[in-house]
């Protein structure tokens, strides 16, 4: 989040001298994480700082006042303030309830310029000061804010880490924001297509749609001048929208999503793959340290020997069609019993180009509760199949585990 500081002031001298008070608010802004983008210095002039603070918020709409410890360079910058806004000089009982403790706490009697310090435009809200009658203003419209607080060291540094601070912190958070959707099975054209009526939203919620390998993410961007009830509703309409697809509601991989159901219910699992090549197996082993606690065994049968011999897979079965759902089941089958794991995943299917049947491939995942195929036929070059399948193998496994059996309303991506 950037942020400019206007510094308003008849002291030549303040800008070519070293100011603590400056210093503390610029190495706070930056440890904290904010950007301060430019820091200038204007005279205590009403038009001077109309036109500065007009001139700045065209590029920086957050902008932080330190003014100058004197009354009438207070004043005229809440006159300023007026102006920008369009408001109107009111007497703001915050401030004045602050001024009014600071003169009997002092034993001051009340003068005329506390009682001109407490009018502030009537869309400010007051920033406490108890060492000084200068009380400070925050006023937020749509996307600007402008923050208002005394020169004075002590003064800026207690009203800005007690009150400033928070809330810049808070505005960032909000501000950097994202709510995020993992899908798989849909193409960027076809997520785009689903939520082409939220994505015209009144609020003007801005909603990303990638894709690579149909492993989806939707990214629905904060807004901080929509109320938090419509943005959740937007993202609650999101994910009704695309329930069916979605694996993750963070920013996870489909190997790491997979990993952390395992590890959450203490399972493991074991592959029998065919079309993929070891994929599946490698593509998990490699995606995090220690994931051979999660993934005991891999079995690799691209022959009809192999498959009959290691997983028992019927050879009749196999004569009639090497890459069946039948095949893919037997597998699945003589993996599991062979393993002992908890879940399995095996694959077949076809990347013979010449093949009326080039891209079907079939996906078994199960346990000993039983174990579903599910059918697919998905289009492009050799290695971007196996990649597809493999990414639908770790999704279905992860649908399984989450006790969401569903099938894609689709067989053919």
């Amino acid at each position: 989040m950037k942020i400019s500081i206007l510094v308003i002031s008849n002291n030549e001298l303040i800008a070519s001298q070293k100011n603590d008070s400056l210093s503390l608010l610029t190495s706070t802004l930056h440890k904290n994480g904010f950007e301060v983008e430019s820091l200038q210095y204007i005279k205590a002039d009403y038009n001077t700082i109309l036109s500065q603070i007009t001139t700045q918020l065209e590029t920086n709409k957050n902008i932080i006042l330190a003014v100058e410890n004197l009354l009438e360079a207070s004043f005229i910058t809440k006159k300023a303030l007026n102006n920008i806004f369009n408001d109107q000089l009111v007497t703001n009982e915050y401030a004045q309830n602050n001024i009014d403790n600071f003169f009997k706490t002092n034993n001051i009697p009340p003068t005329k310029e506390g009682i001109t310090e407490s009018y502030f435009p009537s869309k400010a809200r007051c920033i406490t000061n108890q060492y000084g009658i200068m009380q400070g203003c925050l006023i937020e419209e749509e996307d600007k804010r402008i923050i208002m607080m005394p020169l004075e060291q002590m003064q800026l540094k207690k009203m800005f880490v007690t009150a400033v601070l928070p809330y810049l912190l808070e505005v960032a958070d909000k501000l950097g924001k994202t709510y995020v959707f993992k899908t798989f099975g849909l193409t960027q054209r076809e997520l785009l297509s689903s939520l082409k009526e939220l994505r015209k939203n009144k609020h003007k919620i801005n909603i990303i749609c990638n894709e690579k390998l149909l492993d989806g993410e939707v990214i629905i961007e904060n807004n901080p001048r929509v109320k938090q009830e419509n943005t959740d509703n937007l993202v609650m309409s999101v994910y009704n929208k695309l329930s069916p697809y979605i694996y993750a509601e963070s920013d996870y991989s489909l190997a790491e999503r997979l990993k952390d159901l395992l590890a959450l219910n203490k399972l493991n699992f074991c592959t029998a793959e065919e079309v993929t090549g070891g994929k599946v197996a490698s593509t998990f082993l490699q995606s995090f340290p220690l994931a051979e606690q999660y993934l005991y065994e891999g079995y690799i049968v691209t022959k009809a020997n192999a498959k009959n011999k290691i997983l028992g897979v019927n050879k009749e079965t196999i004569s009639l069609c090497s890459y069946s759902s039948e095949v893919a089941y037997q597998m699945a089958v003589g993996a599991l019993e062979k393993s002992g794991c908890d879940y399995v995943v095996s694959t077949t299917g076809c990347l013979n180009e010449a093949s009326q049947d080039y891209g079907k491939c079939n996906i078994c995942v199960g346990n000993t509760q039983g174990i579903h195929v599910y059918k697919h036929t998905f289009f492009g070059e050799r290695m971007e199949i196996i990649s597809k399948i493999t990414n639908a193998a770790f999704f279905h496994l992860i649908k399984k585990i989450r006790q969401n059996d569903s099938l894609l309303l689709k067989n053919t991506i």
